[in-house]
């Protein structure tokens, strides 16, 4: 039977035997136990050990149902909208490097961000009974400052465009009357936020062709659009998404 080591040099065996100290004796501790079992995780419905390490430019991140309103949180526009999904990275990968000048790509989000990413893109993912999503960091939206929920807290990422989309209008600057369902403002709003710009192989960022404050016209089809209150709809966008600008 092993024996139990002291903080001196010999310690007695429950036989009685010495015991050498620089021996080592296998021995399971209660905390060893428990950090064993603290390990252990199921993923997709199978038992794994640890948190998985997402590769290259991929995020983990425990995905929040999002809520049809809130006091100044965030509120899905409608169902005929791309549906906004939001949660906290739970871990990242290395970057990786661009194929052509081998430069380390850098991580633009770390554990505890609040991140938004669009519909459609990563894997969904079954982890300890919750949803989770691995994302390319390039397929993210913006970083939520605190994990708030605001207009103003929003940080785009790379090329990202937050704009607030204009509201119909019942008339033109000229006084003409609009008809229901035209489209004098389609398209168009005003620049809250943007990102540093689309990410190039040489490990910097090209300029944003728009900046806060401007406004901006933009083709069909693209973006992602959520509400952040009732009273107004915002779009992501990507700087190559926009048509002009003024």
């Amino acid at each position: 039977m092993a024996g139990f080591v002291s903080s001196v040099g010999w310690s007695r065996s429950l036989r009685g035997d010495a015991v050498d100290k620089s021996v080592t004796v296998p021995h399971t501790s209660r905390k060893a136990v428990v950090r064993m079992a603290s390990d252990e995780h199921e993923l997709q419905g199978r038992k794994i050990t640890g948190t998985p390490v997402p590769i290259r430019n991929y995020v983990f991140a425990k995905r929040a149902a999002a809520p049809d309103s809130t006091e100044g949180g965030l509120v899905l526009a409608d169902v005929a909208k791309e549906k906004p999904n939001f949660g906290t990275v739970l871990a990242t990968g290395d970057g990786g490097s661009y194929r052509l000048t081998g430069i380390k790509m850098p991580m633009v989000v770390k554990p505890g961000d609040s991140v938004v990413f669009g519909r459609f893109g990563g894997l969904e993912v079954t982890y300890d009974n919750s949803k989770h999503i691995f994302v390319d960091q390039f397929d993210l939206l913006c970083k939520l400052k605190e994990g708030d929920y605001k207009p103003e807290n929003v940080e785009p990422l790379f090329d990202k465009v937050f704009v607030k989309v204009a509201k119909k209008m019942d008339q033109t600057a000229s006084g003409i009357m609009i008809a229901p369902g035209a489209s004098e403002s389609k398209n168009m709003g005003e620049v809250m936020s943007t990102g540093p710009g689309r990410a190039l192989e040489n490990g910097e960022y090209e300029e944003m062709p728009v900046s806060s404050g401007q406004s901006v016209l933009w083709g069909d089809y693209v973006g992602t659009k959520l509400a952040f209150d009732r009273d107004n709809e915002y779009v992501f966008l990507r700087a190559s998404d926009l048509l002009a600008a003024w």
